[in-house]
């Protein structure tokens, strides 16, 4: 359930759609991408999916409580990805200053008083927060599934580390670079 006053904002955010879908595509064709994954004209086709996602997000409760990252942390690095290689960290990072910059351009109605114009203002950054979350909830989900069928996972090798001494193996594990350099 989304509270009246958002649900207000959610339908002045919807009306910036072609605006906000603008923006994030020129943010992820401006950041570039790590690998051919990460082109901005397959990422683009998922636009329209992932603010769909992100609405049925925000419209969930339960989902928006179970994140509880820090307002000031990006969508893409609330995820941990050990290659840093994931094309939707580039994805949700542009995602989110594209709805940071929606989000600061819901002005209160014309029509309002000082009172109300405040009340506006607070509800909007209650709004902000909570987009922010269902948005970081969205792209967690997706970045850690992108991550399980990484081919660029690390894993533990044996490394030398110097000389071997009594005639034994000088190495020691370490946690290698990815597998597919």
């Amino acid at each position: 359930m989304i509270w009246p006053m958002h649900e207000a904002l959610l339908r002045a955010l919807r009306n910036q759609r072609p605006t906000l879908l603008t923006r994030w595509e020129s943010l992820l064709r401006a950041d570039p991408s790590p690998n051919a994954l990460g082109h901005p004209d397959l990422l683009v086709l998922m636009m329209d999916w992932t603010l769909e996602e992100w609405e049925a997000t925000l419209r969930r409760p339960n989902a928006r409580k179970r994140r509880s990252a820090g307002v000031g942390m990006s969508a893409a690095s609330s995820v941990d990805c050990p290659c840093g290689q994931n094309p939707l960290l580039g994805y949700f990072r542009a995602a989110e200053t594209a709805l940071d910059e929606a989000l600061a351009r819901l002005a209160a109605p014309s029509d309002s008083d000082d009172i109300h114009s405040v009340e506006w203002a607070l509800a909007r950054d209650a709004f902000a927060t909570e987009a922010r979350r269902a948005l970081r909830h969205v792209a967690d989900r997706e970045v850690s599934t992108f991550c399980a069928v990484c081919r660029q996972r690390t894993r533990l090798v044996t490394r030398t580390t110097g000389p071997p001494t009594n005639g034994g193996n000088a190495g020691s594990t370490t946690l290698a670079s990815p597998l597919f350099q």
